[in-house]
């Protein structure tokens, strides 16, 4: 072993794994992780993510089209993951497609989908969600977060909004604001 005490690091030689621990300590018992596939829950998870399952592994030509019937029929969250597929693949005529979807979602759900929706190059889209997301917390607010931190959907789709010349556009962060104030997004798009 090279010497590597002038990098103040000591090679440090490990030999106890076979004498007791020192002290009064007891051998912690480890059991083994209970079965997921035993558990209702998780199957009638895995069983409604079967159908997106599928469409991914579909030839091109008939995944999107199962996807654009995911978004529109299945639960929110495998909505939201379909939807985020089809905004990933380049997918034309999503506009109607994703702003039927924003009333089902919940916070987390649009920010996702707004997440997605900032790697288009398609702007138009971009802001019709974005108004759409802040016209659904002006008028019937999601659950708030869990974790509420200061990050959610209003925020980011204020910020997509903010360079926006609209007059309605202001009135709308605005009014989500005060029904928000501790989104930072909203406080930098009006800043």
């Amino acid at each position: 072993m090279r010497n590597l005490a002038w990098l103040g690091i000591m090679p440090i030689c490990v030999t106890g794994w076979s004498q007791p621990p020192a002290g009064n300590h007891k051998p912690v018992q480890v059991r083994p992780a209970p079965d997921a596939s035993s558990n209702p829950a998780v199957q009638a998870r895995e069983a409604a993510r079967q159908p997106l399952q599928a469409a991914l592994k579909a030839e091109p030509a008939v995944r999107e089209a199962a996807l654009r019937d995911l978004v529109g029929t299945a639960e929110p969250e495998i909505a939201t993951e379909a939807l985020i597929q089809l905004i990933r693949l380049h997918a034309t005529n999503l506009e109607a497609l994703a702003l039927g979807l924003v009333p089902r979602l919940s916070d987390v759900g649009m920010g996702q989908i707004l997440g997605a929706a900032e790697t288009r190059r398609d702007l138009h889209l971009r802001m019709a969600m974005a108004r759409r997301v802040l016209q659904r917390f002006a008028t019937n607010p999601p659950a708030p977060r869990l974790d509420n931190d200061g990050v959610g959907a209003a925020g980011t789709a204020a910020v997509l909004l903010s360079d926006s010349r609209d007059a309605s556009d202001r009135i709308l962060i605005g009014r989500v604001l005060r029904t928000k104030p501790r989104e930072s997004g909203l406080w930098m798009a009006v800043a």
